[in-house]
C-alpha cells in the first residue's frame, strides 16, 4: 500500500491536466458535497441507507 503523505505532486499522481475537473474537486471538497453524477449518488446512498443530497434550506413547513 503506498504512502499518500509521500506523494508530492498530486496532479501527476493522478494525472489529471484539465482545469475544470479541479475546480470541480475543489468546490465539492470545500462543501462537503459529492463529486459524481446522479447514479453515482444514488448507488451510494442505497448502500449507506442515508440521504448524501442537499435537503430543502429552512425550517419545514406547519
Amino acid at each position: 500500500m503506498r504512502q499518500y503523505a509521500a506523494i508530492d505532486d498530486w496532479d501527476k499522481y493522478l494525472d489529471i491536466t484539465e482545469e475544470g475537473i479541479l475546480n470541480r474537486i475543489r468546490e465539492c471538497t470545500s462543501t462537503g458535497r459529492l463529486a459524481g453524477d446522479e447514479t453515482f449518488a444514488t448507488r451510494l446512498e442505497e448502500l449507506l441507507g442515508q440521504t448524501l443530497r442537499p435537503k430543502t434550506i429552512g425550517r419545514p413547513q406547519k
